[in-house]
């Protein structure tokens, strides 16, 4: 860009931008920032899940209603064409006199080298309810049961922590129950691939395991046969 004089204030032997305004009056008053005016979502009351195209998304930070409200902000908002490098953060949340909650949204910048902020109010609509894996925890859905039984006939703790090591990542997702007996523990899944997939992981590291699947509670609904995978494990 040319180093000629800003037609606004004057400033000359500066970088113009557009050929006409410094950094200063560009930002003051030609910078475009534009962001929802209002957002509208839900979010699982128990554990932050958000809900994004169309299925649950787990949050990735301990403040998942910041980041969810950036996550509906950020792909909404435009900037001036001209801006190369920004930033987009929730700066607070605020109520106002309707009880309605809003988000200030901070967007940081650089424009030939000046720095600016620009502060846009967005309107929150975001409702709380439970997601899939809460709302099966919470009545107690399940497709499959695995339940783990000992030679010994009774319960062997050390076993059993070895078999609930690998009950991680989406397995611990699809658990919803979990229920101790005398002679073992009985584990319910609201998926048949994720208690199958855990089985065939737990087996590849442990051998000699009894294996035995069978169903219960078969029923038929809209003309399909439909029932409970049960799947024996003795260790």
């Amino acid at each position: 860009m040319a180093s000629k004089f800003c037609v606004l204030c004057g400033k000359t032997d500066v970088p113009l931008v557009d050929g006409r305004l410094c950094a200063e009056c560009y930002v003051k008053h030609r910078l475009v920032v534009e962001t929802p005016s209002e957002v509208k979502g839900k979010m699982c009351k128990l554990c932050g899940s958000m809900w994004i195209s169309g299925k649950w998304i787990k949050p990735e930070t301990e403040d998942p209603l910041r980041e969810y409200i950036w996550k509906l902000v950020a792909p909404r908002t435009t900037v001036d064409r001209l801006v190369k490098t920004y930033e987009i953060s929730v700066e607070r949340l605020w109520r106002d006199a309707g009880n309605r909650t809003h988000a200030v949204i901070l967007l940081t910048g650089d424009l030939e080298g000046h720095r600016f902020e620009v502060r846009k109010d967005v309107l929150l609509d975001i409702s709380k309810t439970l997601c899939n894996e809460c709302m099966n925890k919470k009545t107690g859905y399940y497709e499959a049961k695995v339940q783990l039984r000992f030679k010994e006939k009774r319960l062997d703790e050390d076993k059993r922590a070895f078999f609930e090591s690998f009950i991680t990542g989406q397995y611990t997702g699809a658990l919803t129950n979990v229920i101790e007996g005398k002679e073992g523990v009985d584990y319910y899944f609201a998926s048949k691939s994720a208690a199958k997939n855990l089985i065939a992981s737990f087996l590849a590291h442990y051998s000699g395991a009894e294996v035995k699947e069978t169903f219960e509670s078969e029923k038929v609904k809209d003309g399909k046969r439909m029932a409970k995978l049960v799947i024996s494990v003795r260790l």
